[in-house]
């Protein structure tokens, strides 16, 4: 409990520390409340280590860190709230040239008076933690430095096939020694085996490979994978094994970063990180440790990773949010704590019932029978808006919701918004404009959705979108946080807009299942240096080359996969300029001929997958195709 008040703790911190903070509240008059708000917290922050350790067998001090951690959620919820201002205000600056019809869709109460509010509460937060400050002595707490850890390389047992190159003989007699008949071993022996030689030869995916192989999983109904660091701490690898366990559920990587991202779980960028790789940082610690396990499925350069989660982890995790969290399924006769922060739900007016002491939740997913009224699942959805002012997540993928209640702009401080697979929703309301701190909106899969909304380009933090949309002509305005587009299943779009094409914050664009889509039509504007890093494109069948625009990538490119595009014939005589290339896949592509002259240029590609192109494969046979030469120097090749 006491770590997660750390972390919480420096949410806040990491708040009062931006710069956006400093200039606002000299301007509004709160530079002292929010100066020894900071210094409260740093004070209170330093002890919480020592809290850990002691507060299971002190319940006092246990129950004083509940209620530090209480506070320092309502801290962060008013700062976020300030936060949601502070966005709001710079839409309404940026946008001034449209008018009246701006201000008015923006409209907030009267500035004076909200100043006086956040202050007023402000202050409120900052006397509560006087007193629990206060409360503190008591326990005679010390002050600890939080452990720092230090930067070795630490392992996991996925690997990619592909990395794993003219080692057949050396994992071939790593099996025949852990599979021999265990009879001819002594009772008390047992088996290890060392891999020995200098960094950088493939020692670690060599027993990847071999860990991963089908014989072992056929011998041994249980197997872990550590990593044993040169800190060699023997309570560390213990907790790590049992930790390990067999998988029952499954997790989408993509979609649990950008939740972790929207509860602010997540550690603060260095060096300009990008969140979303933070994230998958997180992930690969998590298998590390044996919490999480890789499915090994293909993955499309990681977008579509999923990881099995045993049960026992995910009790783990409850007990240690303790009456945070909560499941409540349809049958479900229990109350629900108000302490509940996350919930999992099923529709149904008993349910509905419960929702409204529920004043702390920031996270719920909605789930549904399929058979529940329409006017019940409006009726929930509009309690939960109406109710849960500092919700953050708010899940409703695959409810067949047929209208979204227009209050949903309310909601100031949603951050991740999911409505994938609402296979009957129409429309959206125009208000969902009003969400400035939304980073993620999934709308793929939603067949029946006819456009998404003008004023989209409002949502200035908009880091993710996912759509599927009747329209032929997309346009989304200028989304100037943009970080991953995904368009699928758009059966009559036809063109992208320019604002797809020159979005330079965009890292990831992925289109697939759009009949009628020939990105070879899409032009360039040549002075636009894009940031793109992974392009995907699958079922395409009227493209019939890659879009010029690319080009404009050339220098950031590291992931290219082209999948099921059945009119394509070529590939670009500029693909060699993507200096950056580090992986390029394509696959079932049966009418593509061969490849582009100055491939062997491409030295920075380590990866090249060819499946299911049978042309292709001839002109690229080892050695004799007339393509061989090309890609002879790529380490890594797949051709199948």
């Amino acid at each position: 409990m006491a770590d997660l008040a750390y972390t919480i703790a420096g949410n806040v911190l990491d708040k009062l520390g931006s710069l956006a903070y400093e200039e606002v509240s000299l301007a509004w008059g709160m530079k002292d409340d929010l100066n020894k708000l900071k210094l409260i917290t740093l004070a209170l922050q330093e002890v919480l280590p020592d809290a850990e350790t002691k507060q299971e067998e002190r319940p006092t001090l246990k129950t004083w860190v509940v209620e530090l951690k209480d506070t320092f959620h309502d801290a962060v919820d008013v700062l976020d709230e300030f936060e949601c201002e502070l966005l709001r205000r710079k839409v309404v600056k940026q946008y001034a040239s449209f008018g009246r019809k701006v201000h008015r869709f923006f409209s907030h109460s009267n500035p004076i008076v909200y100043c006086f509010s956040v202050a007023h509460r402000i202050r409120e937060i900052r006397e509560r933690l006087d007193e629990i400050d206060k409360n503190m002595e008591k326990f005679q707490l010390i002050k600890i430095a939080p452990n720092v850890d230090q930067s070795v390389r630490e392992t996991h047992s996925f690997v990619n096939l592909l990395d794993v190159i003219g080692r057949d003989c050396e994992k071939g007699e790593i099996l025949d020694m852990v599979l021999k008949d265990q009879a001819q071993e002594s009772d008390n022996q047992i088996l290890v085996i060392s891999v020995i030689g200098i960094g950088g030869l493939g020692k670690t995916t060599l027993i990847k490979s071999v860990y991963n192989d089908d014989k072992i999983g056929e011998k041994f109904d249980l197997k872990i994978w550590v990593c044993v660091s040169l800190d060699f701490n023997v309570s560390k690898i213990v907790k790590d094994i049992l930790t390990d366990t067999t998988e029952d559920s499954l997790m989408w990587k993509f979609d649990l970063i950008r939740i972790w991202m929207a509860l602010r779980i997540l550690p603060s960028p260095k060096n300009k990180e990008e969140l979303e790789e933070i994230g998958e940082s997180c992930c690969v610690e998590l298998c590390n440790r044996s919490f999480f396990q890789a499915d090994h499925g293909e993955d499309y350069f990681g977008l579509n990773q999923e990881f099995r989660v045993h049960d026992l982890i995910h009790n783990l995790a409850c007990s240690i949010t303790q009456n945070e969290c909560s499941i409540v399924n349809s049958n479900d006769d229990r109350m629900i704590f108000d302490t509940v922060r996350y919930l999992r739900i099923v529709i149904n007016e008993i349910n509905l019932t419960k929702l409204s002491k529920l004043k702390k939740l920031k996270s719920i997913h909605v789930n549904s029978d399929k058979d529940e009224k329409d006017e019940v699942v409006q009726l929930f959805l509009s309690t939960c808006i109406s109710t849960f002012k500092h919700l953050r997540v708010f899940d409703l993928s695959k409810l067949s919701i047929e209208v979204l209640p227009s209050s949903i702009g309310t909601m100031k401080q949603l951050r991740y918004l999911n409505l994938r697979e609402n296979e009957k929703i129409k429309r959206l309301p125009n208000s969902i404009c009003k969400l400035q701190s939304l980073q993620t909106l999934i709308l793929d899969g939603c067949v029946e959705l006819e456009e998404i909304p003008d004023d989209i380009g409002s949502l200035v933090s908009l880091r993710t979108l996912m759509l599927t949309t009747k329209q032929s002509f997309l346009c989304y305005g200028s989304l100037k946080s943009l970080r991953f587009l995904y368009i699928n299943s758009c059966d009559n779009l036809k063109v992208l807009s320019n604002d797809s094409i020159n979005c330079t914050t965009l890292r990831t664009l992925a289109i697939g299942d759009c009949a009628k889509l020939n990105l070879a039509s899409e032009f360039s504007n040549k002075n636009v240096q894009l940031s793109l890093q992974t392009f995907v494109i699958f079922s395409l069948p009227e493209t019939t080359d890659l879009p010029q625009w690319l080009e404009q990538a050339a220098k950031t490119l590291r992931n290219l996969r082209i999948e099921d595009c059945s009119k394509l014939t070529r590939l670009p005589e500029w693909l060699p300029k993507l200096i950056s290339l580090e992986k390029l896949e394509i696959i079932c592509c049966r009418n593509l001929l061969s490849l582009p002259d100055g491939m062997e240029g491409l030295t920075s590609l380590t990866h090249l997958v060819i499946e299911n192109c049978n042309a292709l494969k001839e002109r690229c046979k080892r050695e004799v195709g007339p393509d061989w030469h090309k890609i002879a120097h790529v380490p890594n090749l797949s051709i199948g």
